[in-house]
């Protein structure tokens, strides 16, 4: 991989998460200030999700205020601050800041799993399928948290590093899911809540192997370098 291919592969990286922070941050914060479509609304209006959404279960989200505000809005904080937390340039300018932040993050994710646990129990809206699938997501979600923690405790850091992109991939999986459900929605044929639970293990799964694939990239080209790099010391010599 020559410069250019580097520099381009780095924006094209940049630009996905902040376009995918953008849509958490509309997602986690949409169910505040987005206006509420009546019965009566187009079809469009009732975007990604369906009516059933809006008029079935938004409701029941309003008999938990809390819990719904303490499963949203550190779930909007959480993606405020992956902002920083992924910048190279900010860690490497503000180390102390960047350890507290991911601390800080730490203490989000575990707030809005929990929360969000326990509105995918009470009031799931795909039904037991959306509690089976939900509760594998946590799962997966706190295990790479803990190994991103247990490596940064232990100093090594590029396994650090790799299992905190692997949490961020898994607490993108939500977000992964709205995006499809929007061209689903548009077909009107498929009851939403049906395949909510679905949509999201699935979601988890297809940008952990994204992940995976750019990871064995990166490796491949690092052991490459390191290949190239011995060869050159041993013909120096």
């Amino acid at each position: 991989m020559n410069a250019q291919q580097k520099i381009k592969t780095s924006i094209g990286l940049k630009l996905l998460f902040v376009f995918f922070i953008l849509v958490g941050l509309i997602a986690t914060l949409g169910h505040y200030f987005a206006p509420r479509p009546s019965a009566t609304a187009s079809p469009i209006e009732f975007l990604p999700v369906g009516p059933e959404w809006f008029l079935e279960q938004l409701p029941r989200y309003e008999l938990l205020p809390m819990t719904t505000f303490l499963h949203l809005v550190p779930a909007a904080l959480f993606m405020l601050m992956l902002g920083f937390q992924l910048s190279k340039a900010f860690r490497e300018k503000h180390p102390k800041i960047h350890r507290i932040s991911g601390y800080t993050i730490s203490i989000l994710a575990l707030t809005f799993t929990f929360t969000g646990f326990i509105l995918g129990l009470k009031i799931p809206f795909g039904g037991n399928i959306e509690i089976i699938t939900s509760s594998m997501v946590a799962v997966i979600f706190l295990y790479t948290l803990y190994k991103g923690i247990l490596y940064a405790r232990k100093k090594k850091i590029e396994q650090h590093r790799v299992w905190m992109l692997r949490m961020v991939a898994v607490s993108f999986a939500p977000l992964t899911m709205r995006l499809i459900m929007i061209p689903i929605g548009f077909m009107q044929t498929i009851e939403m809540k049906s395949i909510f639970g679905l949509l999201m293990i699935m979601s988890a799964v297809i940008n952990l192997i994204i992940l995976e694939i750019f990871i064995l990239k990166r490796t491949h080209k690092l052991n490459l370098e390191f290949n190239n790099l011995k060869k050159t010391e041993v013909a120096n010599k």
